[in-house]
C-alpha cells in the first residue's frame, strides 16, 4: 500500500531515476531517445530537483510503501488563482494502482485559494490525456514548448477546482 508523502532530498537519486525512465518509456517513440534524453538530462538534473524541493508555494510529493517510490508529482502555484501541475510520473510497475489518482487529488487540495489547475501533454500521449479528462482536465489549448521552455509539442489542459468536491 502506497501513502502520500512530502519528498525529501535524501529521495531525488531514485526520483531522477523514476523520471528518467518514465520521459523515456512514454516520449522517446514519438520525440526519438536522443531528444528525450537531452531534454530529461536537462529537466530532471539533481540540481533542478533540488531547486523544485526548495521552490516556494509548492509541493513535491510521492507515493512511497516503505521500499519503493511508486509515483511522484510536482506542482508550483503561479498566481493567486492558479497552480501548474509540472510533473506526475507513476513507475510502470506501479501504474493502475490509483497512485496517480492520489498524488494528483493531493496537490489539487495543496493550493488554499487555487482555483485552477494547469498541466500540459505530448499530443501523442493518448493515455495520459485520456486519463486527465476522464479526472475533469480539459483542453484550453495547444503549445509548441513542452512546460514552456522545450522545444517539445503540449496539450494545454485545466481544471477549475472550485467545481471540484471529495
Amino acid at each position: 500500500m502506497f501513502f502520500i508523502r512530502s519528498a525529501t532530498e535524501a529521495d531525488l537519486p531514485r526520483v531522477q531515476a523514476l523520471l528518467k525512465d518514465s520521459w523515456m518509456r512514454t516520449y522517446a517513440q514519438h520525440e526519438g531517445e536522443e531528444k528525450i534524453r537531452e531534454v530529461s538530462d536537462e529537466w530532471h538534473s539533481m540540481s533542478r530537483l533540488k531547486a523544485q524541493l526548495n521552490q516556494p508555494r509548492s509541493e513535491f510529493i510521492l507515493a512511497d510503501d516503505g521500499e519503493t517510490i511508486g509515483g511522484m508529482g510536482y506542482a508550483l502555484q503561479t498566481d493567486q488563482s492558479i497552480a501548474e501541475l509540472k510533473q506526475l510520473h507513476v513507475s510502470p510497475e506501479t501504474q493502475g494502482q490509483g497512485v496517480g489518482s492520489d498524488i494528483l487529488s493531493e496537490l489539487e487540495t495543496s493550493f488554499p485559494g487555487v482555483t485552477t489547475l494547469r498541466l500540459d501533454v505530448h499530443p501523442q500521449n493518448a493515455s495520459a490525456i485520456a486519463w486527465y479528462a476522464k479526472r475533469g482536465y480539459r483542453k484550453y489549448g495547444e503549445a509548441d514548448q513542452c512546460g514552456g521552455e522545450f522545444d517539445l509539442p503540449a496539450v494545454l489542459m485545466e481544471k477549475r477546482l472550485e467545481d471540484w468536491s471529495i
